[in-house]
């Protein structure tokens, strides 16, 4: 998974590249170079969850 860029306006998105968020089905860039399959806000949900899991060294 790659950390996303600014956000990009939907229709600024080639229609072939476009998806949508694999948790809340927004919108996005989806494929292709740059692509996610979370929107920003639920990977920095997912990453900061993931975060608060890591056990304490």
């Amino acid at each position: 998974m790659t950390t996303p860029s600014a956000p990009v306006a939907a229709r600024d998105i080639p229609s072939d590249q476009r998806g949508n968020c694999a948790i809340c089905s927004t919108l996005i860039q989806r494929y292709g170079a740059g692509g996610n399959p979370l929107c920003r806000s639920c990977l920095a949900r997912v990453q900061g969850d993931a975060e608060r899991k890591k056990p304490s060294a």
